[in-house]
């Protein structure tokens, strides 16, 4: 809890408008930003190590280890488990979306979803995305 601590601290020191509090969320959220775009070229030369020694894309195993590992961390710093695993699974959704597509260019390009963003049948984007994955999750298994 290295940041929020120390906001908590603050708050209860002095008072601290909204503009410096905000300000602080939009610096956690490029450091966020940055450490995702890290992880996903990460994820790129994952594809490629995969694609090269043929190793299948999806490791069950190693998944379900990451969402407990990740969940049990964030429980150990206040976060909501299902918070959690819900940023990690679509997280790593993502990750098989973008290993398929560099895995899998010499076949059929991945589709990828246009939404009207006037559209606000959110369920119906919803299963979509889960439809989308599965059959990610069917091409790689």
């Amino acid at each position: 809890m290295r940041f929020g601590a120390q906001i908590r601290q603050d708050v209860m020191q002095e008072e601290i408008s909204l503009d410096t509090l905000r300000q602080e969320i939009d610096r956690e959220d490029w450091e966020l930003i940055e450490v995702l775009a890290r992880r996903f070229s990460l994820v790129n030369s994952v594809a490629s190590l995969k694609k090269s020694e043929e190793i299948p894309l999806r490791d069950l195993e190693r998944e379900r280890r990451v969402l407990e590992d990740r969940t049990a961390r964030g429980a150990e710093v206040g976060l909501d488990a299902e918070l959690v695993e819900k940023v990690f699974r679509l997280i790593m959704d993502h990750s098989l979306q973008r290993q398929v597509s560099l895995h899998a260019k010499h076949l059929a390009p991945v589709p990828v979803p246009v939404i009207n963003p006037q559209d606000t049948h959110k369920r119906n984007t919803e299963d979509w995305w889960e439809r989308f994955l599965r059959d990610c999750r069917t091409l790689c298994c």
